[in-house]
């Protein structure tokens, strides 16, 4: 009996064993959920400049740089003159000039365009008839000036245009740009010629078959007035303008000539908008 009550003790206990160590499973502790991976932020990139407005390419002879540098200058012009226009130049520097437009071509013929004084050798002006940005041919009038009367300055004005006679300087100084409020036109030069004077009762007009001085050109008379410049022109350029092709024609006088005209006539190679960053 003894033996039988030690046995059911045994198994008690063990059942008691039992017992305690389910209970302490179901207490445990819950386990933590795991750590939610957290990506790293992503870089915000960098913000990149505002696309400028000049196209790409730029020609190899255009500095833009440079002619963003002129585009202030003429709108400096402007502030001072609303009848600035334009602003020309070579890209070579043998000719800059802000160019001036009234309702006549006879006002700055002798008129300073910054302070309107008198000045012999006026200022460059655009036909009056001109809309730079739609005419075919832009006209730009500019005096030369004697030797006799400026011999130790020869930049003035279109003065500097009679170095054109020489072929030899024609390689750098055949390119020309011209800004407008709203474009940058940009030329090279195709023509060098003279253009003889007739008398009329309405006083010198160029000879009928070397009309410079029109703003826009029927197919005929085009194909009359180019052969007549290759008749005249001083040498050949190798560069031909195209009847619709858009150009500019440039007027000084002649040492010595006064019964003459030179005339250096461009051909429109290039358009650009000017970008909103100029202005």
């Amino acid at each position: 009996m003894k033996k039988g009550a030690k046995l059911l003790l045994t198994a008690a206990a063990a059942v008691l064993i039992c017992l305690l160590g389910l209970l302490a499973w179901h207490l445990r502790p819950a386990k933590s959920p795991p750590a939610a991976v957290t990506a790293e932020p992503a870089e915000t990139p960098a913000e990149t400049p505002a696309e400028t407005a000049v196209p790409e390419p730029v020609p190899d002879w255009l500095d833009i740089a440079a002619a963003e540098g002129k585009y202030r200058l003429f709108r400096q012009d402007h502030d001072i003159n609303n009848e600035v226009k334009a602003y020309l130049y070579f890209t070579s520097g043998l000719v800059e000039q802000p160019v001036v437009q009234s309702s006549d071509n006879s006002k700055y013929l002798t008129v300073n365009w910054e302070d309107m004084s008198y000045r012999s050798y006026g200022s460059a002006f655009m036909d009056y008839r001109n809309n730079p940005e739609t005419d075919e041919n832009i006209i730009i009038y500019g005096h030369y000036v004697y030797e006799r009367r400026s011999p130790y300055d020869r930049t003035l004005m279109f003065t500097p245009l009679a170095l054109l006679r020489d072929e030899a300087v024609y390689p750098d100084n055949r390119m020309v740009v011209l800004l407008t409020e709203d474009h940058l036109y940009g030329y090279e030069l195709a023509y060098v010629y003279d253009c003889p004077l007739v008398h009329t009762e309405y006083g010198d007009m160029a000879r009928d078959d070397l009309q410079f001085n029109l703003t826009d050109y029927d197919s005929d008379y085009f194909a009359e007035y180019t052969a007549a410049i290759e008749g005249t022109q001083l040498y050949d350029t190798g560069v031909e303008i195209a009847d619709g092709e858009r150009m500019l024609s440039l007027q000084t006088c002649i040492e010595w000539h006064e019964e003459s005209r030179q005339i250096a006539v461009c051909r429109q190679i290039f358009t650009m908008d000017i970008p909103e960053e100029w202005r």
